[in-house]
């Protein structure tokens, strides 16, 4: 082995190892934390235990486990920075994994019941509004769902994700076998984005749906 493969592999054995040992202190500094707000339950300190795991999952944003726990606490106190803060939290991950769509429709459901008159799109970031729409259109929540879409349509009009987002709708509602709502959304896209390539998708899926429309 030459000089320069010699120090290549010192290198990167030693790189391997740095990145093994940071791990190791990582999952040892959570399960502290962890241990540390557990005893501040225990002690009925909820507000010094929601601190502990709020700290954890902004280093761990899209722990599944550690968001529910913090949200069946946060539940308590409806009205609290600490509830809205994990609210929000929710609202902002782009998770495609399986196990997040029936938590943001939980989370949003009960928002809802405590926060009757701030749940309209508006009160929402960018990144929130598209990460509810996509869920919500997946969901029973219809008349939430279209909300949405009247915000993106006009607020995110010429915003570079909204066509992908609507198309998204659409294959949804397909699903669903809503073909009449389908067929008009697949047809505004078409309309409104025929420069973008994703017409050319619309296009297909209303012409395989044209069929089941009476």
């Amino acid at each position: 082995m030459n000089l320069f493969l010699f120090i290549a592999s010192y290198f990167s054995i030693k790189s391997k190892t740095l990145v093994c040992i940071t791990t190791i202190l990582d999952r040892m500094n959570y399960r502290a934390t962890l241990d540390k707000a557990s005893q501040f339950i225990r002690q009925l300190r909820i507000d010094e235990a929601l601190e502990q795991l709020i700290l954890l999952v902004k280093f761990y944003p899209d722990d599944f486990e550690l968001i529910q726990r913090i949200y069946k606490l946060a539940e308590k106190k409806p009205l609290s920075k600490a509830y809205r803060f994990i609210c929000f939290h929710v609202f902002d991950l782009a998770s495609s994994k399986p196990d997040f769509h029936p938590i943001l429709l939980d989370v949003f459901i009960d928002y809802k019941k405590y926060y009757p008159e701030a749940h309209h799109p508006k009160d929402f970031s960018k990144t929130q509004i598209f990460n509810l729409f996509k869920h919500l259109a997946q969901s029973h929540l219809q008349q939430d769902a279209l909300l949405f879409l009247k915000e993106i349509k006009t607020a995110f009009a010429e915003d570079m994700e909204t066509p992908e987002a609507l198309f998204g709708y659409c294959e949804s509602m397909i699903q669903q076998r809503k073909f009449i709502r389908a067929r008009d959304e697949l047809k505004y896209l078409i309309n409104y984005y025929a420069e973008n390539p994703i017409a050319h998708h619309a296009i297909s899926s209303l012409k395989r749906i044209e069929p089941q429309i009476l």
